[in-house]
């Protein structure tokens, strides 16, 4: 990953300015109006502020029409592998690394195996300042 795009999201992650969600990029609740995002609707949006040439329908919620996964354009941009932001392990340098999390379900909670930044996002539902660090060791 391009080292000062790395910066640029890690810092975006933990400033505050992003209130998270999950399921896609970007969501904008009808009751609030405040726009919410994924950890790589963040990406899109640095993108967009350093300049990127990307086109974001704010009726649909889209960047280059997509609303789930990374734009070609912002994962090459940024020098990601991926548009999910697959994870790498820090000791085999294999493409997935697994971190177990429990899906909430009460008595239907089960343990899954995370292996990219969306997972991480959506599905494990870490804070945007965990995932920034998982950023900063593993890309």
């Amino acid at each position: 990953m391009d080292k000062r795009i790395k910066a640029l999201w890690i810092e975006a992650l933990e400033s505050g300015e992003y209130k998270q969600s999950t399921g896609s990029l970007r969501y904008t609740p009808e009751d609030s109006g405040e726009p919410k995002f994924c950890c790589l609707g963040v990406l899109c949006e640095v993108a967009i502020k350093d300049g990127l040439d990307i086109e974001f329908d704010p009726e649909g919620e889209t960047y280059d029409g997509c609303s789930a996964f990374l734009p070609e354009k912002v994962q090459h941009w940024a020098g990601l592998e991926d548009e999910g932001g697959y994870v790498r392990s820090v000791d085999s340098g294999y493409l997935q690394t697994h971190v177990e999390y429990t899906v909430p379900g009460g008595d239907y909670g089960y343990t899954e195996e995370a292996s990219t930044l969306l997972t991480l996002n959506d599905a494990a539902m870490w804070p945007f300042e965990k995932i920034a660090k998982v950023i900063d060791e593993q890309f």
